[in-house]
């Protein structure tokens, strides 16, 4: 699960190695460099389009006893463009104060509920509450791929799933993606998520004056530029961390926000009487008209130069 620099992509506790140790660990293993486009055994998908390279991490935490290092990031992405890195994952821990923080899910450029992890955290390692069904459906055709995936980590205490579509253009210049919430078991969708994207620490990024749109430029005498179009939430730029070397250095994230202000949304939930950190499946109102609807944020990467 390489980038296009080389190095690996930051799932589960990885970092990014340098290109030389990932290619002598696949020699002595007897493996070449081709770059499979599908990791079944883990559920990892990679898409090769002209520069562009993604990398989706499709595919349920990993059983018990194998756990420890497991991350809470299903259906989390990471782009690169060329030899550069652009959305990652925020990455490794660098020491166990850093520990929870990075398995989290907001950790990683996926979406994430009012604020909750999609898989339950146990301190000091492992994982309790977990994603059953994680399913993903590739297509191609010529160049392009698209990829449709969700996860029912959610459901427990929100009675929604995931569901996530990915499309990368022939030429790589294009990426559009869909991210939804699906209610299940008849209730509607929570009123508050984000979906969020981990920059790396060499991209530089601008709110565009354009509205509901970000500027993304890559480093390099090339400098690359993209334009990131939101449909469905605001983005705005907050503080990130990346722990992809042996230090923790500071960059920033795009986070689209999605219904109400974390205040306003306890609030409503005190009023009918529910706690805001324990929403079961038995927590829709008498008489409250049932909904399957989705949430939907849809988002573009369209390069400028």
């Amino acid at each position: 699960m390489r980038h296009g620099d080389g190095g690996l992509a930051l799932f589960n506790g990885t970092r990014e190695s340098s290109a030389a140790m990932v290619d002598l660990v696949l020699q002595q293993a007897g493996r070449g460099r081709v770059a499979a486009s599908e990791m079944r055994e883990g559920g990892f998908q990679r898409i090769s389009s002209g520069r562009a390279a993604l990398l989706m991490d499709c595919g349920p935490p990993a059983p018990p006893g194998f756990d420890r290092e497991v991350h809470a990031g299903t259906l989390s992405f990471e782009l690169s463009f060329g030899r550069e890195r652009m959305i990652v994952n925020c990455g490794a821990a660098i020491s166990p104060a850093w520990r929870d923080a990075l398995r989290a899910t907001a950790a990683h450029s996926t979406l994430t509920v009012e604020d909750r992890n999609s898989t339950e955290l146990r301190p000091g390692g492992g994982i309790g509450r977990r994603p059953k069904t994680v399913s993903v459906e590739r297509n191609e055709s010529g160049q392009a791929v698209w990829l449709d995936a969700s996860h029912d980590g959610y459901e427990p205490n929100f009675a929604v799933r995931h569901r996530r579509k990915l499309y990368v253009g022939a030429n790589g210049d294009e990426i559009i993606g869909e991210d939804s919430l699906e209610g299940a078991r008849g209730r509607a969708p929570p009123r508050r998520f984000a979906v969020r994207f981990h920059l790396h620490p060499s991209v530089r990024v601008r709110l565009d004056d354009e509205p509901d749109a970000v500027v993304i430029t890559l480093p390099g005498s090339g400098a690359a530029r993209f334009l990131m179009r939101v449909d469905g939430g605001t983005p705005v730029l907050e503080e990130s961390v990346y722990c992809g070397g042996d230090k923790p250095v500071p960059t920033q994230q795009i986070v689209v926000q999605v219904g109400l202000p974390a205040e306003e949304t306890a609030a409503a939930r005190s009023e009918d009487g529910h706690d805001a950190q324990d929403i079961g499946a038995d927590t829709a109102q008498p008489g409250a008209e049932a909904s399957s609807a989705a949430q939907t944020v849809r988002w573009a990467l369209t390069r400028l130069d």
